[in-house]
């Protein structure tokens, strides 16, 4: 079984294979090397994400897929990879190193696109969930705030904070530590 390791922290960590043994790194050396005879240098560079887009360009029905989809991805990338290829044929360094560097800008957002859009689009649903439900209980606290802020008008002023939210307590309108939070926070808001 193959042990894998992490680098990176976040949104840029990524798995790598370890290589444990001199017969794993031969085996790999050997890949790479026969992959860099038949291929080219960049043949080799790009063959997994031609691999990929094949893969994904013949598994799709065939018809027009939206902007920004895996099988739009796909073609784009494997569409760079097929320019770079024919421009290093043609002798063209500059424009074989254009569609190189394109092919991988394009497959790195795709692979971007694909490993985070789905947890960024549901974290982004709960967040509208939860400022929606945050609005919600405001709004439904909104009097009690208002009947707290004013008597606390009235006692602060005569008796200090801690006495005025103890009193404002003890007529029922909150903790002694809610009715004291919101009243620092009110503050704090008119000061600035």
């Amino acid at each position: 079984m193959k042990r894998t390791f992490k680098t990176g922290t976040g949104i840029t960590a990524r798995e790598h294979v370890a290589i444990e043994t001199a017969a794993d790194f031969r085996r790999l050396a050997a890949a790479w090397n026969k992959a860099l005879k038949e291929l080219g240098a960049f043949g080799a560079a790009a063959q997994e994400a031609g691999t990929v887009c094949a893969q994904i360009v013949n598994s799709s029905k065939g018809g027009v897929e939206g902007t920004d989809s895996p099988t739009d991805f796909a073609r784009l990338v494997a569409k760079c990879i097929r320019l770079a290829k024919a421009e290093i044929k043609r002798g063209n360094a500059d424009e074989a190193a254009r569609w190189a560097f394109k092919a991988g800008e394009e497959w790195q957002r795709a692979c971007f696109k694909w490993n985070w859009e789905p947890d960024a689009l549901r974290g982004e649903k709960v967040g509208a969930g939860l400022r929606r439900a945050a609005h919600e209980t405001n709004a439904q606290h909104e009097q009690m705030r208002a009947r707290r802020a004013s008597r606390m008008s009235e006692l602060v002023p005569k008796i200090g904070v801690d006495k005025a939210a103890a009193t404002c307590a003890h007529e029922g309108l909150g903790t002694f530590d809610a009715i004291k939070r919101q009243w620092l926070r009110l503050r704090k808001k008119r000061d600035t």
